[in-house]
């Protein structure tokens, strides 16, 4: 597993995640993967939010419930990732 990138220093895009519709942003994956580590979008829902990224070949979700982080879960790709955290937090 790789460290831990401090998204709070990477730029904000408007791309994402949401779980109003279960639906991936068409282009967001090359988005997050034309900056590797340095750009990050968002994962909204009911329960949590958070910060998705691409660095060290993978995709990345830093997981935040009431405002505090709780853990990075990684996948290869944003279908994987965004099954992997809704499974842990919840579809809403």
């Amino acid at each position: 597993m790789s460290e831990p990138h401090d998204t709070n220093t990477m730029r904000s895009i408007d791309v994402g995640m949401s779980n109003c519709d279960h639906q991936i942003d068409e282009g967001a994956a090359e988005a997050l993967q034309s900056d590797p580590g340095r750009v990050r979008g968002e994962h909204t829902a009911w329960n949590f939010w958070g910060a998705i990224y691409y660095a060290d070949g993978q995709f990345h979700e830093e997981v935040w419930v009431h405002h505090s982080p709780r853990e990075t879960v990684s996948a290869a790709t944003l279908k994987e990732l965004m099954r992997a955290v809704n499974d842990r937090y919840g579809w809403d």
